[in-house]
């Protein structure tokens, strides 16, 4: 009993450190975060039980200078925690052999998980052994938006709602996550601080209440700000991209027109009654905006507050037992008031999961599954995160399952146990190594099955900058048959490994960096892969491979 308890704890630290948002370890601030691999640590011999050292040093990003009291975390089947000294550095000692995360943290750098929860912070993971090597942490200080919003008649707005949305890479994807929100004062100032370097959208509005009239007479109605993106778009594809450095702060300035607000109410259809729905509006570029709509449990009747003139998508999510299992949508064009709206919910989708080894199925009573299945939405729905999969007991068997799936299409990233690799992954006749999953409404039934194996090659090699030195940056590998599942791995002084793959053809490059490249996307990296190497990896092989560091595209 004790042992599989200890087994259940080591695969749960594991699963935190590699970005389960449900997680707490997330909820910790931590700065924006560069690694930086030199030589080989020297192995620990004092205990003489094949125990290691790892150490390293905490810089600031942008002037190199050493931080001092930043606390450095070790996660994984190992947890530690220490301080840096006056020069910055840090070490930890007696560490079994084994794969961490390493993390640091220091108030007054910035949070690269301030972006939203909805958002998987995935970290590369240090191999702890004779290959270990010091690090050299970057964080990077913080950054700031500064917006001024003003009228036609150059007076602040106040109370104006700001939201900003920042975009990130996390493995090999893009997303778009809400970063700051908040209202502008009396002067119509909002200040976010403390934000991870990198691009945004800006937003302002609209209106939580009216703010006086437009027209006369019968046909005079409440007025208020609509929502509004720098420098002055109505929807995200007209908005400007504002770009923060470390350690900097953007000023923006923003004028706003009033135009006509209005108010929606109806019932919603489906559900069962006592239900509790938490209903939205969605802009025409699928964002939330701050409109409040009031619900009556018992009979389903809603009624929104002031909302202007536009285009926008009504959204209800039901929780039904405590938990959310219905949901429902509808677009709405908005210029009147509109009353006696039908908005139908259907039952979420929960897909069930099975994953086997080889030919062999896994024992599905396990407490602990051989891998982790994560549904990312293809389209800007409005969700608000990932849907990922989970254990569910009953009274028979312990299921896993990927619940509360809205419908719509989804790219499924399966994240197996160390030591294995995905074989195949198939959700009836579609291969999800290739293909979008596509959840109709009403729920499905099919089951998502997954084959792992543990006899994975090793690639092993070396990268040449300028002039023949050995390079810093990143080596990306996309296999032939899925270029979806393509990795990236560090050079550290001139090498790096990747263990774990699947036989077949890869082709292999190796650039500066790629913590801002949307490395899954076959049409981002094919220009880099021109200039790469064709690879062949059979089951249990070791091979290695020369590259030339390729400058990234600017």
């Amino acid at each position: 009993m004790r042992d599989r308890v200890l087994h259940l704890l080591r695969n749960v630290i594991l699963v935190c450190a590699f970005g389960v948002a449900s997680c707490l370890v997330l909820a910790r601030p931590t700065g924006a975060l560069q690694v930086v691999l030199g030589p080989p640590v020297a192995v620990d011999k004092s205990t003489g039980t094949g125990r290691y050292t790892l150490s390293g040093t905490v810089v600031d990003a942008v002037t190199g200078a050493p931080i001092h009291r930043a606390l450095v975390e070790v996660m994984g089947t190992q947890s530690q925690a220490v301080l840096t000294d006056e020069g910055g550095k840090f070490r930890f000692e007696n560490l079994a052999q084994g794969q961490v995360v390493v993390n640091a943290h220091k108030p007054g750098y910035s949070d690269p998980r301030a972006i939203s929860s909805s958002i998987f912070a995935m970290d590369t993971p240090i191999m702890i052994g004779r290959d270990a090597a010091p690090l050299v942490l970057k964080l990077n200080p913080d950054s700031a938006i500064v917006v001024k919003v003003t009228s036609e008649d150059g007076e602040g707005v106040e109370s104006l709602p700001v939201s900003l949305l920042a975009s990130q890479v996390q493995q090999g994807r893009r997303y778009w996550g809400t970063s700051g929100e908040g209202q502008t004062n009396e002067q119509g100032e909002y200040r976010s601080t403390n934000l991870v370097p990198g691009k945004y959208y800006v937003s302002v509005g609209p209106s939580s209440r009216p703010i006086g009239l437009v027209g006369s007479g019968a046909q005079a109605s409440d007025a208020g700000y609509p929502r509004v993106f720098y420098p002055n778009a109505t929807e995200l594809e007209g908005a400007a991209v504002v770009e923060v450095s470390p350690g900097k702060r953007a000023r923006l300035e923003l004028v706003v027109s009033t135009v006509p607000l209005y108010r929606i109410s109806g019932a919603v259809e489906g559900g069962t009654p006592g239900q509790g729905c938490n209903l939205q509006f969605l802009d025409i570029s699928f964002q939330e905006i701050a409109v409040g709509v009031r619900m009556n449990a018992a009979t389903g009747v809603f009624r929104s507050d002031d909302i202007p003139a536009g285009f926008y998508t009504l959204v209800a999510n039901c929780t039904v037992d405590g938990e959310m299992s219905l949901a429902g949508r509808m677009p709405v064009r908005v210029g009147s008031n509109i009353s006696n709206v039908s908005l139908s919910v259907s039952p979420m989708a929960s897909i069930p999961v099975e994953f086997r080894t080889s030919d062999t199925r896994a024992d599905a009573s396990e407490d602990i599954p051989l891998g982790r299945i994560f549904l990312r939405g293809k389209e800007r729905s409005g969700r608000r995160g990932p849907a990922w999969s989970e254990q569910e007991s009953d009274t028979n068997e312990r299921k896993i399952v990927v619940k509360r799936v809205e419908p719509g299409s989804y790219a499924v990233d399966v994240h197996p146990n160390f030591g294995y690799y995905v074989e195949s992954a198939r959700y009836g006749s579609i291969d999800l190594l290739t293909d979008d999953l596509t959840v109709p409404e009403g729920g499905s039934t099919e089951t998502i099955v997954v084959v792992l194996r543990n006899d994975g090659a090793t690639l092993n090699g070396n990268v040449r900058g300028a002039g023949g030195a050995p390079a810093v940056g990143m080596v990306l590998l996309v296999p032939s048959r899925a270029p979806r599942l393509a990795q990236v791995a560090r050079v550290a002084n001139g090498a790096f490994k990747i263990r774990n793959l699947a036989p077949g053809s890869y082709r292999a490059v190796a650039i500066e960096q790629a913590d801002d490249l949307e490395y899954t996307n076959p049409e981002v990296v094919k220009d880099y892969l021109t200039k790469g190497q064709d690879i062949r990896l059979s089951s249990k092989q070791e091979s290695r491979v020369d590259l030339e560091l390729v400058q990234k595209e600017r």
